[in-house]
């Protein structure tokens, strides 16, 4: 398993997110990277994962 992770120096183009990537999957996942990456290691385990922390999304959004 090949894995990159690194931080891109400079300031972000205007309008961009302040928010990083790593933030967003703590935030959705409730998990630190570390966590998140030993998850997505198991196919399955990070599918199960994904869809139960889309459908809470989804629910909290409720986009209908």
């Amino acid at each position: 398993m090949i894995t990159l992770l690194w931080k891109v120096d400079g300031k972000r183009a205007r309008g961009r997110s302040p928010i990083r990537w790593s933030d967003q999957v703590q935030t959705i996942l409730g998990l630190n990277i570390p966590t998140a990456m030993r998850q997505a290691a198991d196919r399955a385990v990070w599918k199960k994962l994904v869809d139960t922390s889309v459908k809470a999304l989804q629910d909290e959004h409720d986009l209908q």
